[in-house]
This record gives C-alpha cells, structure tokens and sequence, in this order.
C-alpha cells in the first residue's frame, strides 16, 4: 500500500496497524518523527520489553532481526521493532536473501518499521531499492518523504520557531532556508540553536547572520542576491569573506554564474509561459529545485538581454582566469563590478 503523505500514513495506522512499514526520503527530521509516531501507536504496554532497534548502515544481523519479529510480545497486544536507516544495497546476497524471506512472511503481532533516510531509496527498475520497496507495498505500507520545497520550508521553520517558544519573521526565515539550502536536518539543527539564543522574542535576520553559517554555494548565493539588490559594498565584502575562508575564485565565479544561469532559464520559461514545475523537470533541476526557485524570483527584475549581458562578463572572466593568467581575485571582483553596472536600470 503507497501511502501518499503523513497525513494518510496515520489516518491508516490509527484505523489498523499494518506488519510494516518502510519510510524513506530526504526529509530526515519527518521520516524520523513518523517512526516515533508509529512506534508510540503500536507500544500499549510495556515499551521497554517489546520495542527493538536496529542499525541498518553497519552490522546488521538478519537471524537477530527475525527473532526480534517474530518474539512473542510481553504482556501486550504487539511488539514492535525498527530497522533504522536500511543500506539495502550495502548487505550481502545471503543478508539480502534472508531480509525478503522476513518480508514476505511477517507475524501478525509485529510491526516493523524500516526507514530509509541518509541515502536516497534507489528505486531503478530491477535494483534492490525497487524490490524492498515493492516488497514492503505488498505486505503493508510504503510512505515517502520528500525535501520540502521553499514554501513548505519555510512553513516548517514557523512551527519550529512555535515549538521553540519564539517566533521568527519572514526575512529571518528565508535567509535561514538559503543558508541552509532548504535541508531539513540543517534546519532543525540550527532552529534549535536560533530558539535558545532568542527565546521569547522574535528571531531577527541578524540572529541568523551571526549564529548561522552558510554553505559556500549559499554564501555564493548571497553575493548574487546583494548584486541583485544593488548593494555593491555588500556584494564585495562578500567576495572577501569567501576568499578569506580560502574558496578558490574560480570556485566562487562558477556558482555565481550558475546563479545568473538558473536566472536567464527563469527568464526564457517564464516569458515562454512555461509553468515553474514543467521547467523544473525539463531543465533537469533535482530535488526541490532550490536553485530555479531563486532564478526565478530575481529574474523579474531584468531584461532577458541584461542577463545575457551579465552572462557574457562571467564568462570572460571564466575565460581570463583559466587561460591568460590573469590575477583571480581581482578577475573576479572585477567581474562583480561589471556585473553590477550591467544591471543597474539605465
């Protein structure tokens, strides 16, 4: 049984637990709390006896594990056992052999959970991933869990901040999904970090700015949003912190330009009327298309010959630094100064 979302993985398990369930996605803090919430409905009675965990990355011994699905619950209606963070594709022939004999026939006073979560569940046709997970859909429930998009990161950023007995606003908020790169377990992380530096009060963009510390491709990021704002001092300084943190300028350069790649593609489908979901797909954006999403919304504010203007500068500076020797770091800032005057309305 596919179940299509959390909302139809509890409505179904509050109606009857199913033998087991496999959880995967990238959203690690969900697939995790969707573990407890199921463990938490099938333990009635004496937790500490009947609930066994697991560690599906290392060491897993398949003939524990069947004995542990198939013991007798203790003073209970069920147990329950979980087989956290399954590397299907790192277990053994005779491992992978034994773990579809489990699958295939389960007790019916257990529930078994198994979650997929540091790797993405590889579901090619005839591959490990595929089976375990046609496996599982036989026999009881498969829900997955995706990396929500910047709304819904940005919707579960509120929550944490409720949670966390303080509030945070919208610029705080989004700064924290670019700087996070709309990861989930990062942003739980530093949620919590943020919470207890600000509680009672509302969690600011500075707040963020000081406690938070950017990936490189969000730091890059960032220089292309204070371009894009006009704010050329905030853009260089940028560049100098980068540098300083010994990112190599070609490094910085190649992301920045991705960033005005992702803007012109943006550019291209919008006034071609392509919807943002189709683009996605169709310019071979992954995930949650973090990268489109930013092109997209920047991109209303220029021309599509601004951009290619803007392109055209950061290639020659691409070009220069590789091939004439040319000194990277002033390459490089210059080709922010340029950038900036290209795009200033005229």
């Amino acid at each position: 049984m596919v179940l299509r979302d959390a909302a139809a993985l509890r409505q179904q398990a509050k109606e009857q637990l199913l033998p087991v369930y496999l959880l995967h996605g990238e959203d690690t803090p969900r697939v995790e709390a969707a573990a407890k919430w199921l463990a938490e409905q099938a333990l009635d009675a004496f937790p500490e006896a009947n609930y066994s965990v697991f560690d599906g990355r290392s060491g897993l011994d398949l003939d524990a594990l069947a004995q542990a699905v198939w013991s007798m619950p203790f003073l209970a209606a069920r147990r329950c056992v979980l087989l956290d963070d399954l590397a299907v594709d790192a277990l053994g022939a005779v491992q992978a052999d034994k773990l579809w004999q489990l699958l295939e026939d389960l007790s019916p006073d257990t529930t078994l959970i198994i979650t997929v979560r540091t790797q993405p569940l590889a579901l090619k046709k005839k591959g490990r991933g595929s089976k375990l997970a046609a496996v599982c859909d036989k026999a009881g429930g498969v829900c997955a869990f995706p990396r929500q998009g910047r709304a819904g990161t940005l919707r579960i950023i509120g929550q944490l901040a409720k949670a966390g007995g303080c509030a945070i606003d919208d610029g705080a908020a989004g700064l924290l999904a670019d700087y996070c790169a709309l990861d989930p377990s990062r942003i739980q992380s530093e949620m919590g970090k943020l919470c207890a530096y600000g509680a009672g009060r509302a969690i600011t963009r500075e707040d963020v700015e000081k406690l938070v510390e950017p990936t490189a491709d969000a730091r890059v990021f960032d220089l292309s949003d204070k371009v894009v704002r006009g704010d050329l001092s905030g853009a260089l300084e940028t560049v100098d912190s980068l540098l300083f943190q010994r990112e190599p300028p070609v490094t910085v350069l190649s992301i920045l330009s991705m960033a005005f790649v992702d803007m012109y593609r943006a550019a291209v489908a919008r006034r071609a009327g392509v919807a943002e979901a189709e683009a996605k797909k169709a310019y071979g954006y992954g995930g949650t298309g973090f990268r489109y999403t930013k092109g997209l919304e920047h991109q209303r504010r220029y021309t599509l010959a601004q951009l290619e203007a803007a392109l055209g500068i950061l290639a020659d500076a691409d070009s220069r630094m590789k091939s004439t020797g040319a000194n990277p770091r002033t390459t490089l800032e210059a080709a922010v100064v340029d950038v900036f005057c290209c795009l200033r309305p005229k």
